[in-house]
C-alpha cells in the first residue's frame, strides 16, 4: 500500500500484546481481502470466509507472540490501525508454548482448509525464498492498514520502526519480504529494498525485496 498523505495525528507504534492478536488478526484479513497471493491461494466467495481468516490470522500471531517474534501495532489513540508481522534471525522459540498454541487453535486452522485452492499451491515455488538471499536478515511476513485509514503513512511508519529494529542488530544483514502488489513494490522500491528476485508463476509475478543493513555492502 503506498502512504503519501500525512496522518492527521502520528501514529503510536508499539508492541502488539496477545490481547489484541484477534483484533489484528481481522485487521490483517481486511486490508488483504484484494491482496494478489491471499486471493490466488484462498476462496474468498467461500461463507464467512472472512471470518475465517480473521481467526486463522488471529492464531498465526498468536504463535509468532509465542515465539517472541517481533509483531508491531500501530495505534491511533485507542484504536489499531496497522499491524506489522515480522522474524527475527534470532528471536527465542519455545516449541512447547508453539505446540500449545497450535493446540489450541486447532478449530480455526480445520476451519480455514476449505478456503484453500489446492490446485494453486503450485505457487509455493514462487514465494520460496531465492537461495542467494543473505542469512542473518530480518523477515517482513504481513503488512496491513485498516482500509479506511490507508494513504495516511501508516505503513511507512511501520515499516521505519521495524527498520530501527533490524538496523539497531550488528549481526543482521537486513530485512526481507515478498509481494505480488505493484502498489507496495513501489513503496518498498522507496523504502531501499532491491528487487532479489522476480518469479512469475500463471498471472502473478512475485517480487522477493531486500533491504541491506545500513552498513552492508549491496548483495547481488
Amino acid at each position: 500500500m503506498v502512504e503519501e498523505r500525512v496522518p492527521e495525528s502520528t501514529p503510536q507504534i508499539r508492541r502488539l500484546e496477545s490481547t489484541h492478536a484477534q483484533e489484528a488478526g481481522a485487521l490483517i484479513a481486511n486490508a488483504f481481502q484484494q491482496e494478489t497471493l491471499s486471493n490466488t491461494l484462498l476462496d474468498m466467495s467461500y461463507p464467512d470466509a472472512q471470518k475465517r481468516i480473521a481467526r486463522l490470522y488471529g492464531a498465526f500471531i498468536l504463535g509468532y507472540l509465542a515465539q517472541e517474534q517481533p509483531v508491531l501495532a500501530a495505534l491511533t489513540g485507542e484504536r489499531l490501525a496497522g499491524v506489522l508481522i515480522g522474524r527475527s534471525p534470532h528471536a527465542r522459540t519455545s516449541t512447547l508454548r508453539s505446540v500449545q498454541t497450535l493446540l489450541g487453535n486447532l478449530r480455526n486452522v480445520a476451519g480455514f482448509v476449505p478456503l484453500v485452492r489446492w490446485r494453486k499451491l503450485s505457487i509455493q515455488r514462487a514465494v520460496a525464498p531465492p537461495e542467494h538471499l543473505p542469512k542473518s536478515h530480518y523477515t517482513i511476513d504481513m503488512l496491513g492498514v485498516a482500509p479506511e485509514v490507508q494513504g495516511q503513512g501508516i505503513g511507512r511508519r511501520l515499516l521505519d520502526v521495524f527498520h530501527q529494529i533490524a538496523d539497531s542488530d550488528p549481526q543482521a544483514s537486513g530485512v526481507y519480504l515478498i509481494t505480488a502488489d505493484e502498489r507496495p513494490r513501489r513503496l518498498y522500491d522507496q523504502e531501499g529494498y532491491q528487487i532479489l528476485l522476480r518469479a512469475v508463476t500463471g498471472d502473478v509475478t512475485v517480487y522477493h525485496m531486500f533491504r541491506p543493513a545500513p552498513d552492508a555492502s549491496p548483495r547481488p
